[in-house]
């Protein structure tokens, strides 16, 4: 990955940067006099006796059956105040109670309690496990504070923590969402040099974010620099390629990579079959998807119900609706349940031509299927306003 990093002036990531994605969505600390209310309830149901600072103290429930949400995160911040009150005094936690607090407050958003959890934990003696500090990394970079979830790690290793490969690439999966390649391999340098071994999920993210940036032949040159280094990408990181290629409009060059992954040690899956196809049908080279799905009945990946709605949509939108209803009818007879998603396409398309006696139809077939969704209310919306609509014009 040398190559990358020297293909682009560095731009490194300061700490300033670091600041601005965590002031973005820093919590704000309670007032002390909320903290002497919330500490005040929480004696109210506790045994006042302070125990002894060998004896691991009980927190105050949290969860309790038939609570309103409100309540429920109103007991999180108590026997979160209730937790600092004694670790500051010297009495130790029990271990699972602190650590399912810190994971229900993850739960609620309260990211900061949640670190301040662990710190306390790590003060009081009772180090939190690796899944608490994994999940608590995972959930900083889903919510988008990548710059805080570094700050945590960086904090960590001072007391010996070092992070899992899986929290590690929730880094690098959060950094690519909401930073810049560039920022994506620094980290993973900088991890790497840490003891973090990538794998398969760590190379998804990459290529996705070289893909996303610079384009797919940059995404391709990083996957070959990955395998000149010793690292062995999975059919996965092929598909990442495929579905690139795809997007770009490189339709043959995405046909010449799916014919050699056999060569590769691969054999293509429903995914990669589904890649090809749904890019056949958004241009719409209905041939050549038929092609495709009739080699895909032949393989060792016959299509699925995913395979059979791309096809189905693809065909209601540009007007085939007497092929969609084929290929309709067609999946249901391979066995295939359907979903909202097989048949809303094709709703849509007889409400958009106001032929309310075949919407009836497929509308009392859904109903033996036990299936009905938002996209197909929305259609039929459509057809009640066209309907109104040649109503209301006959009138006047």
């Amino acid at each position: 990955m040398q190559a990358i990093l020297n293909s682009v002036t560095p731009a490194p990531f300061h700490r300033s940067e670091k600041s601005k994605l965590y002031h973005s969505t820093r919590f704000r600390s309670p007032q002390k006099s909320t903290i002497r209310k919330a500490f005040s309830r929480v004696l109210a149901h506790i045994n006042p006796t302070v125990p002894r600072k060998q004896t691991a103290f009980t927190l105050p429930r949290w969860s309790i059956p038939g609570i309103d949400n409100k309540t429920r995160i109103r007991k999180l911040y108590d026997a979160f105040v209730f937790l600092e009150y004694m670790i500051e005094r010297g009495n130790k936690p029990d271990a699972k109670q602190a650590s399912d607090l810190a994971l229900e407050l993850c739960k609620v958003n309260m990211m900061r309690k949640a670190v301040r959890v662990m710190e306390l934990m790590l003060r009081a003696g009772v180090p939190p496990d690796s899944f608490m500090y994994t999940f608590l990394i995972n959930q900083l970079c889903k919510i988008g504070n990548v710059a805080y979830a570094i700050d945590v790690v960086d904090e960590m290793e001072g007391y010996g923590f070092q992070p899992t490969t899986y929290a590690c690439n929730s880094l690098i999966r959060g950094l690519s969402n909401h930073g810049n390649l560039q920022q994506v391999l620094e980290l993973l340098e900088k991890l790497i040099t840490k003891g973090m071994i990538p794998n398969v999920y760590t190379y998804s993210f990459l290529l996705e974010a070289a893909c996303r940036e610079r384009g797919i032949y940059e995404a391709v040159r990083l996957l070959d620099e990955i395998i000149a280094k010793g690292g062995k990408p999975n059919l996965v990181n092929y598909n990442v390629l495929l579905t690139g290629f795809c997007i770009e409009g490189r339709f043959e060059e995405a046909l010449e990579l799916f014919r050699s992954l056999p060569l590769k040690g691969f054999k293509p899956d429903v995914t990669s079959y589904n890649i090809l196809m749904r890019r056949l049908c958004y241009e719409r080279l209905w041939k050549k998807a038929e092609e495709l799905l009739a080699e895909m009945d032949d393989s060792d990946s016959p299509p699925e119900l995913s395979t059979y709605n791309i096809i189905i949509g693809a065909l209601a939108q540009s007007g085939h609706t007497i092929r969609a209803l084929e290929t309709l009818h067609k999946m249901i007879s391979k066995g295939h349940t359907p979903i909202p998603l097989s048949f809303n396409p094709i709703i849509a398309r007889f409400c958009g031509d106001c032929q309310l006696d075949v919407v009836l139809k497929y509308l009392d077939l859904m109903q033996r299927h036990t299936l009905s969704s938002t996209g197909t209310y929305s259609a039929i919306a459509v057809l009640c306003e066209k309907e109104w609509q040649r109503r209301h014009t006959a009138l006047f």
